[in-house]
């Protein structure tokens, strides 16, 4: 599974109804105004059903940031490589 900020952007617009101009490698939740809990869990549900994957909800709390989630997913394909 490869992850690329790009797909990560396009998945992110989508949850969070078109901020793509808001989002950069760097974005946390506090950066991007509709990342609120409700946003977050729907965009946990996104990720796991797009890379057929089951984040632990310890992980979940902690995938604050497009740089966060970037690493748990590349660490989860270095898991299954």
């Amino acid at each position: 599974m490869t992850v690329s900020f790009k797909d990560m952007k396009e998945m992110l617009d989508t949850v969070f109804e078109n901020c793509a101009s808001e989002i950069t490698e760097r974005s946390t939740y506090l950066d991007i105004e509709d990342w609120d809990s409700m946003a977050h869990i729907s965009l946990m549900v996104a990720l796991q059903e797009k890379y057929k994957i089951e984040i632990p909800d310890a992980i979940i709390t902690e995938l604050t940031s497009v740089a966060k989630i970037l690493n748990f997913l590349g660490s989860i394909e270095k898991k299954y490589e």
